[in-house]
């Protein structure tokens, strides 16, 4: 079994990209599965945590924390990635000129599993895929 676990004290733009990024680079090493897979589960991950830069805080007067973490066991060839935040979410207002609301959807398409838990605490978003 091989662990990642990450954050961002504040969720922004920036720091999603850091935590996208060391996602990126623990899978790599750490994940036996084609490339293909790797770079959907960073795609799926990145959605998640774009979605509390965009969502989680936007009734703060601050953004709070992002966190990821990640479980691989390669005896059952299954990866976990957990993203979750301690906001609440917020629907933004309706803007025609911008096309929204397919992140949830495109997790859904690209993870062999998906789980997402919202309550006064925050959200949490549990995907899996299986990596043979």
């Amino acid at each position: 079994m091989s662990n990642f676990r990450a954050a961002e004290p504040t969720s922004s733009p920036l720091g999603v990209a850091t935590l996208r990024a060391r996602l990126h680079a623990w899978l790599r090493e750490h994940v036996v599965a084609d490339s293909e897979m790797l770079d959907d589960c960073v795609l799926a991950a990145n959605e998640a945590l774009a979605n509390v830069v965009e969502h989680a805080y936007s009734d703060w007067a601050e953004p709070g924390p992002a966190d990821i973490s990640a479980d691989y066991d390669s005896e059952l060839h299954c990866l976990t990635v957990i993203v979750s935040d301690s906001g609440h979410w917020h629907e933004p207002l309706p803007d025609p000129m911008k096309l929204r609301r397919r992140g949830i959807p495109l997790m859904r398409a690209i993870s062999d599993k998906i789980a997402i838990a919202t309550t006064d605490h925050g959200t949490v978003v549990e995907m899996r895929w299986r990596t043979q």
